[in-house]
């Protein structure tokens, strides 16, 4: 993934682009914050999503990113994100593949293995 290249930075959480890199939202950020375009992640993952154009920017709440201005919000550091789809990923996958069917009053579960 590639690194965004951030030329102007102001409002809130401006600071932590001096330590931090800021970085495109993937898959794993997007499940969580659909709208997110950027993401920063250290302790947690902090994302941005672009306020409505006819939102008024408001530098104590927004952070303006290039001349754009965006919400932020925190999530699960992105190892975390990465985790957990991972995980959510084989769940859905074994329910897919698996046929739960009753004989004599028992429940029984088929693996398939396509």
């Amino acid at each position: 993934m590639e690194n965004m290249l951030v030329n102007n930075v102001y409002g809130r959480y401006a600071s932590f682009f001096k330590n931090h890199e800021l970085k495109e939202a993937d898959e794993y950020i997007k499940r969580v914050f659909p709208n997110a375009e950027f993401y920063i992640d250290y302790e947690h993952a902090l994302v941005f999503e672009r306020i409505r154009e006819d939102e008024e920017i408001d530098l104590d709440y927004h952070t303006v990113i290039n001349g754009i201005a965006y919400n932020a919000a925190f999530t699960n550091s992105h190892k975390d994100l990465v985790e957990f789809y991972d995980e959510e990923e084989i769940k859905n996958d074994k329910e897919k593949k698996s046929k739960v069917f009753t004989c004599n009053g028992k429940k029984y579960e088929q693996e398939t293995l396509f």
